[in-house]
């Protein structure tokens, strides 16, 4: 039986939007215990180096003072977003003297729970959270860690659907639905997402007692479960007590099931919701009161192990799968996701734990395993595909790529992980890792991975800044102007030296119309939209956006009147490009905006 929604698919088709859907914004948050050379988990506190707690955007501490947290802004390709972690990562381990990081998502060699250091945050109500937690779930099994995948789809792709949908509902309740269908199929499906980003069947035997008596061992310290690919995802993972049955049909009742079970007591907060996906609205401190106001901004994914294969503990492949996964979770058939549903999801989520994709697919109509079923996402996804992108082969061979480990479950990452770990134990194979990735880092100690275009001592600063919890922004990157900013003081720096402390930095704001305007727009002053294009591609893939508006193409640094182009209504695609081209060859950077 079929999967996509072929009305659907076909919509996208017809309203060319098959290029818009694949843009999106990414972001990744991602655990890791620090460890000392011999694998035991590091009692000291959390690095000075990276500030408060509290303040720092990109590195945090978790449950444990043991446990570092990074996070990435959200960028529009997964490309800039893994960069930025990869840099994140070295940054943090350069900060470690004798310690390094654990690249499992399972604990290191624990000692007793007692002494696991809870994290401070100088927050009365953050430090009871975590001693509630610790009582409630007992302090290993929160050491457990993973990445998180972020994920919004671009804003005017949504709009352009919402128009051609002709949807009789708000816009703010058309991208809801929108989140909450995708979250639902991703519910539902999740199974396959565990299975091919599982790389945790090994834990130590220092972990919950209960679980190491009840599973088998490799050797004296290494332990697991036949056919677990991801202790994480398992019962003796990261869940909750037991399972809750939440409506995502749409936000209101999202949110009144929620905090249902806080009033109630089940959970301590809606925090606690150890969902595989959540609904997430912009930042807020009240996240119900956010979502009710705002609505979803972007679903964040939980169920997405580290994997020790790799330094920064994901692949960047297994990252643009999932990117196909959540596309592909739009597309298909949506059908009911109330209680009955979640059990259905919940048994097929524990069948793959305990059996594999040997195990039994409850819900359907007919007796199938899970291998029949992921066939069939194989299969339709490829259809996906091939509609979408009939001449790009670039996610079809991605897609074969996955298919080799159903089709060869000893291709998995939990597979390899696990025949690795045999040849030695779990301490040793990931202290092997753990050591391997932190002579990387230092190797590329000086460059902030992705920006290796800006001059080295921008890099340098920002490398300083992100360590020190100081958020960025590019007002020009070919020109090194920065935009440095904690708390409610901002700096504006060129080249790395350039700063306030210069009278003449001014003047090189208002030489510039890109930082001008940004400038400008900061402080309140009403700016015309526009955007800097450097290529050809990328600025007749906004032709669309501008084609029906009166514009001005100017270039970005030059000054009365010269090289400007206005179109005062529509004008057609041939003229576009002779004028775009000639702006490139002329000034190579153009600046283009609505009148």
């Amino acid at each position: 039986m079929g999967m996509l929604n072929h009305e659907l698919l076909q919509l996208v088709m017809d309203n060319y939007l098959y290029k818009d859907i694949w843009r999106g914004n990414f972001g990744l948050e991602k655990e890791n215990n620090r460890v000392d050379k011999n694998g035991k988990l590091a009692l000291t506190p959390h690095p000075k180096s990276f500030g408060v707690k509290m303040e720092n955007p990109y590195i945090k501490t978790d449950f444990s003072e043991s446990q570092i947290e990074m996070i990435t802004p959200s960028f529009e390709t997964i490309d800039e977003t893994y960069q930025f972690l990869e840099t994140i990562h070295d940054i943090v381990t350069l900060e470690l003297n004798d310690e390094y990081l654990w690249p499992s998502s399972n604990p290191p060699a624990l000692p007793n729970d007692e002494e696991i250091p809870i994290a401070l945050m100088n927050d009365p109500e953050e430090d009871h959270y975590r001693l509630q937690l610790a009582e409630k779930y007992g302090r290993k099994r929160q050491l457990i860690s993973g990445i998180h995948y972020n994920f919004s789809f671009n804003e005017e792709f949504l709009k352009r659907i919402y128009h051609a949908l002709h949807v009789n509902k708000s816009f703010k309740d058309f991208k809801n639905n929108t989140y909450l269908r995708v979250a639902r199929n991703v519910l539902k499906y999740r199974w396959l997402l565990i299975y091919l980003t599982g790389a945790s069947p090994v834990f130590d035997k220092t972990y919950i007692e209960k679980c190491v008596q009840l599973s088998e061992h490799l050797d004296e310290e290494s332990y697991f479960f036949p056919n677990m690919g991801s202790l994480r995802n398992s019962v003796c993972g990261y869940r909750n007590e037991k399972t809750f049955y939440i409506s995502y049909d749409s936000v209101e009742e999202y949110v009144r099931d929620l905090q249902s079970l806080v009033k109630s007591k089940e959970l301590l907060s809606v925090r606690e919701y150890y969902s595989p996906v959540r609904i997430k609205p912009e930042k807020g401190k009240d996240l119900v009161q956010a979502l009710l106001q705002n609505g979803i901004a972007y679903l964040e994914l939980r169920m997405i192990d580290l994997n020790p294969l790799y330094k920064i503990g994901v692949s960047k492949e297994s990252l643009k799968f999932v990117h196909l996964f959540l596309l592909f979770m739009m597309l298909i058939e949506d059908g009911p996701f109330g209680e009955e549903e979640q059990k259905v999801a919940a048994l097929n989520h524990d069948s793959l734990i305990l059996n594999g994709l040997q195990g039994r697919l409850f819900g359907e109509d007919s007796y199938i395993t899970l291998e029949e079923k992921a066939l069939v996402f194989f299969k339709e996804m490829e259809h996906m595909l091939q509609v979408l992108k009939p001449s790009d082969d670039t996610f079809i061979r991605l897609l074969n790529q996955e298919k080799q480990k159903q089709l060869n479950p000893k291709l998995s990452f939990a597979a390899v992980v696990k025949s690795e770990i045999q040849k030695s134990s779990y301490l040793s194979y990931h202290m092997d890792k753990a050591k391997q990735y932190a002579e990387e880092s230092k190797a590329s100690g000086y460059q902030f991975i992705g920006y290796e275009d800006l001059e080295l001592s921008t890099q340098l600063l920002l490398k300083a800044a992100v360590k020190r919890g100081i958020s960025f922004e590019f007002l020009d990157r070919e020109e090194n102007f920065i935009l440095l900013q904690k708390g409610n003081h901002r700096e504006y720096v060129k080249q790395a030296t350039k700063t306030s402390l210069d009278s003449y930095s001014t003047v090189l704001m208002m030489e510039n119309k890109v930082v001008t305007k940004k400038v400008l727009k900061r402080h309140g002053i009403r700016v015309p939209d526009g955007r800097v294009y450097r290529d050809l591609d990328s600025a007749l893939a906004d032709y669309g956006t501008y084609r029906n508006n009166p514009i001005v193409i100017k270039p970005k640094s030059t000054n009365f009147g010269l090289g400007i182009t206005i179109f005062a209504g529509t004008f057609p695609l041939r003229i576009t490009k002779k004028l775009l081209r000639w702006h490139l060859n002329t000034t190579r950077l153009f600046y283009l905006k609505n009148l």
